[in-house]
């Protein structure tokens, strides 16, 4: 209550992101994206952003060869979202990153870094 500025800004990135989240995979993006620097997608459990058949539509046109295999999935069951505002979670999420980075450094891959929304 004492910041409505705080409120409306949470709610306006929830809006957007629901009008982001695309119901496919734009391969073709992800097909360019994935020539230039490797892609690392953590799943979790229960996420209604990104849910598992995500996963598995991605899986199956990597086996396809539609998708390059440096796009890397992992599912993580203990992992929700909401991850950031669970302390015991955020450890998981950071290993995931860090594994993600090094093995992107480690297969010689040139990185881009994104800028988050937020």
């Amino acid at each position: 209550y004492l910041q409505p500025a705080y409120s409306r800004n949470f709610l306006a990135l929830g809006l957007e992101e629901v009008r982001d989240v695309p119901e496919v995979h734009d391969e073709a993006a992800m097909k360019i994206i994935g020539k230039v620097c490797p892609v690392s997608i953590l799943y979790c459990h229960k996420d209604t952003w990104a849910p598992l058949d995500h996963m598995e539509t991605i899986a199956r046109a990597q086996k396809a060869k539609r998708l390059p295999k440096n796009i890397t999935l992992e599912y993580n069951s203990q992992v929700l979202h909401k991850f950031i505002v669970i302390p015991d979670m955020i450890p998981v999420v950071v290993d995931f990153v860090l594994r993600s980075v090094t093995s992107a450094k480690a297969g010689g891959m040139r990185t881009i870094m994104q800028r988050s929304k937020l």
